[in-house]
Order: structure tokens, then sequence, then C-alpha cells
């Protein structure tokens, strides 16, 4: 569940996964989005955006699908935007794979 920080920004831990967004939309694509549980077990999907990455692609979270990550942003449009260093992998990519050799520099741990 997203947790507030004294700066105004917001963490989340959980799992990305590939969802529609925008569906009934012009929009409505495939990407990736991070999937929490709520106390009661009720799932919660949240879109996350990586500043400097492009909004339809989203190469750096595509590279995470299936992750266990921690995601600290500010909140826009109903869109948790994080800094790519702001984007930690807390279990499930290996230090061999291509998600945590593409994100290098960029926060994650293996």
């Amino acid at each position: 569940m997203p947790m507030g920080k004294p700066d105004g920004r917001s963490e989340i831990e959980g799992v990305i996964e590939l969802r529609r967004v925008l569906v009934g939309t012009r929009s409505e694509h495939e990407a990736p989005v991070l999937v929490t549980r709520s106390e009661s077990g009720d799932e919660l999907v949240t879109r996350v955006h990586v500043l400097e990455d492009p909004p339809f692609e989203e190469p750096t979270l595509s590279r995470l699908v299936g992750a266990r990550v921690r995601a600290a942003g500010t909140w826009r449009n109903g869109v948790l935007r994080v800094r790519p260093e702001d984007l930690v992998v807390v279990e499930g990519a290996s230090t061999s794979s291509p998600a945590v050799e593409g994100a290098a520099g960029k926060g994650e741990e293996p």
C-alpha cells in the first residue's frame, strides 16, 4: 500500500505485471503495472511511470516483469512517477538478468 513520505512522495512495494490499462479509451494498451494486496486481500493495481522512459513503452519496467520492486515517487493524474534511482528490485531478478543489467546505475539492488 502507498506510504506517505515527509516530502510528499509515496512509496509502494509490489510485483510488476503486464496488464491492460486505460481500458475503453483510445489510449488502451498493455503496460507494466505495480500489483499489491490490501490488508483485506484485495488486489491493488498502480500505474507507474519511470521518468526518462517513453510512456507507452516503459522499457525499464518491462524488463522487470515478475520482479518484486519498491518504487518511490510523486503522483500525477493517478500515475506514480518515479526517478530511475527510486525503483529498487527487492526480489525476482538475478544479477545476470537483462533487467538488472539494464537497470544498472538506476538504484536497483539485485
